[in-house]
Order: structure tokens, then C-alpha cells, then sequence
């Protein structure tokens, strides 16, 4: 991985879960993709119901506000 990782915090998270997440780019097993979609804040609502509705199609969605 050749870019910064922030793991910023989940309300549903353990500590457990934390080391886990953190181990995943030192053992190779970080997908290539965390971030599939790209939207404006405009479209977050529209992004986040794509989601919803096909979980499996969307690895992750960043919403730029810049």
C-alpha cells in the first residue's frame, strides 16, 4: 500500500476489531479498491441508496466535499 490509511473510529467496533483492521495491509489482505465511488456531497443521499439497494457492487464511497 503506497498511500495513508486513516482509521478514524465506528461506534460498533471493538478494540479487537481495530487490530484486526490494522493488520490487514501489514498481512496482504487489504483489498486493492476500499473506495469503488467517488460522489459530490449532492449526491451522497443517491450514492448511499445505490448501496443499500446492492451492497455486494460497492466496496466503498467516498463523498468529496472539496
Amino acid at each position: 500500500m503506497k498511500k495513508g490509511l486513516d482509521v478514524l473510529g465506528s461506534r460498533n467496533a471493538t478494540a479487537a476489531d481495530f487490530r484486526a483492521v490494522i493488520e490487514l495491509p501489514r498481512s496482504g489482505g487489504f483489498p486493492a479498491s476500499v473506495v469503488t465511488r467517488v460522489v459530490s456531497l449532492e449526491e451522497a443521499g443517491e450514492g448511499l441508496r445505490d448501496w443499500s439497494a446492492d451492497p455486494g457492487s460497492l466496496t466503498g464511497i467516498h463523498v468529496a466535499t472539496a
